[in-house]
């Protein structure tokens, strides 16, 4: 990562791709992005000057270490329903001569993404945002459950602003938050220092983001791995590595606080060389900025918090923007120098190593969903998506009974059924679990609503045996089954062609024919 973050070359265990990394963060429920190469930092939620007469997606205006920083409203300005303020809201502000500040709900993550998977096809014309997108960021094949994300574009955001072109001017002119110019040449000749800011108990820290590989949810349940320290508590699977998780809590015997998962972040760091293929997640509470402070900011840490638990390997200390906190900037080549770090490493290098020798067979990946507390699976090649169930599903008029309802997805009709109904299981309630998985019938996209969506999982087809013929409606639809032995696991394998007989698939097509000229509206549905 350099002070740019701009496109470039990562070399991660040996495989070269190109990366895009981006800014990850969520409006509403919406999944959008930014190139971390227009965001200049990242703030918490400062106190707002309302203007008047100001544009309509315009919050108001605060000061930036002295520099007028208007905010925007971005749910407003994508023509999104704004969200109630919480703790996780954070404000981007983009790179530019006119800085902007753009309301978020709460960041995700900082990711690097494959050029193969940004999408910049016609489909794109479809969005109803679509003049201010860059492209769409398909999810990772391994992972289709995390949805389609949207990326911005930062300069049609700053056009779209609504602010007039001499308005920071003349603000900052005014004389009440120091003369511009002599800002601007400040900051030519004060070196820089880009951080990324977390914290860790009641405390700020900080790292130099040219540590930070990239920034990850922490996975609601880790893999465990034997015979390592108490601090190292996992391993996280990420595209082809698997990464040694430590817990800077227990790393440095702080107070272990009910700090909840959604919240807390991975910082992705290098053992050594930034391209090398050994790293480390470091499991942290929560994100609090991005931001670029002077180096002459930052002071030698005092000899009284030097033996402190949490400060043996901070580098320097520097005071925030409020002047009443305290940030440590870590150094994660003191942090990882210990011996154990890269015998940690190495045993996860050795443990994938084993993995992949014992899984040269043939496998097979399957969609593992959940409907009853029962485990079913489909073939990976058959889900085309996975999406969430929207409020409500349009109803058709004579459509046939197996039929829930319709949605219009990116402009085509997509027919919903239950598979509860189609098991006839008892039916339940909608509720935030709930996934439509669209599998292709035949050529005909339909989407069937699951209790939910488990994981993508990779099987041995030796694991794969015949389900027991218990009645012939079941052997129609389930004549497979995976016994996975060494998990006392057994998940029941679709046949997905046989999901609908062919008589009601005429109906499906004649009930499709009658409202494929009757357009329902978009947007019932988040992706």
């Amino acid at each position: 990562m350099t002070t740019s973050l701009q496109q470039e070359e990562v070399q991660v265990a040996g495989h070269a791709d190109q990366q895009l990394q981006c800014l990850c963060f969520v409006l509403g429920k919406e999944q959008f992005a930014l190139p971390m190469s227009a965001v200049k930092e990242l703030i918490r939620v400062p106190e707002l000057i309302r203007v008047p007469l100001a544009g309509a997606h315009l919050l108001g205006v605060t000061n930036l270490r002295g520099q007028v920083l208007p905010l925007v409203n971005l749910a407003s300005l994508l023509g999104r329903e704004t969200s109630p303020k919480t703790a996780a809201a954070r404000i981007l502000v983009l790179k530019g001569e006119q800085p902007l500040g753009l309301w978020v709900d709460e960041v995700e993550a900082v990711e690097n993404f494959p050029q193969s998977r940004l999408d910049t096809s016609d489909s794109l014309q479809r969005e109803d945002s679509r003049r201010y997108l860059a492209g769409l960021l398909r999810p990772d094949p391994q992972q289709p459950q995390q949805g389609i994300r949207r990326l911005l574009d930062a300069q049609a955001l700053q056009e779209a602003s609504g602010l007039h072109p001499d308005y920071q001017k003349q603000t900052a002119s005014s004389g009440k938050v120091g003369d511009q110019a002599q800002l601007a040449s400040q900051e030519k000749t004060d070196k820089q220092q880009l951080i990324i800011g977390f914290e860790l108990g009641n405390q700020d820290f900080a790292l130099p983001i040219q540590q930070v590989k990239e920034v990850v949810r922490l996975p609601d349940e880790l893999e465990p791995v034997t015979g390592l320290p108490g601090y190292l508590v996992g391993v996280l699977p990420l595209r082809q590595l698997l990464i040694p998780l430590v817990s800077l809590h227990r790393l440095y015997q702080l107070p272990e606080d009910q700090v909840p998962a959604s919240q807390q972040r991975v910082l992705v760091v290098p053992l050594g060389d930034r391209s090398g293929k050994h790293f480390v997640g470091l499991i942290v509470d929560a994100i609090t900025q991005v931001a670029s402070l002077p180096e002459k900011a930052f002071q030698p840490v005092p000899e009284l918090l030097a033996g402190l638990p949490g400060f043996q390997d901070v580098n320097a200390m520097a005071r925030l923007a409020d002047n009443q906190r305290l940030l440590a900037l870590l150094d994660t080549r003191k942090l990882l120098a210990d011996q154990q770090f890269q015998q940690a490493a190495e045993a996860v290098e050795q443990e994938t190593a084993n993995m992949n020798q014992t899984t040269t067979e043939e496998e097979r990946q399957l969609v593992v969903f959940s409907l009853e507390d029962e485990e079913y699976g489909v073939a990976i090649e058959a889900a085309k998506e996975i999406l969430r169930v929207p409020e409500q599903l349009t109803r058709v008029p004579k459509a046939p009974s197996f039929i829930e309802g319709i949605i219009n997805l990116r402009g085509s009709v997509l027919p919903v059924m239950d598979l509860r109904r189609r098991f006839d299981l008892p039916l339940k309630e909608r509720d935030y679990r709930q996934r439509i998985i669209v599998l292709n019938l035949d050529g005909q996209r339909t989407g069937f609503i699951v209790d939910s969506v488990k994981e993508v999982l990779k099987i041995r087809t030796k694991q794969i045996e015949a389900a027991p013929p218990l009645s012939p409606e079941q052997m129609q639809l389930i004549s497979q089954m995976a016994n996975i032995t060494d998990q006392q696991r057994i998940i029941l394998l679709l046949d997905v062609a046989r999901l609908i007989s062919d008589q009601e698939a005429r109906q499906l097509a004649e009930g499709l024919s009658s409202v494929e000229d009757s357009p329902t509206e978009e947007g019932s549905l988040q992706v």
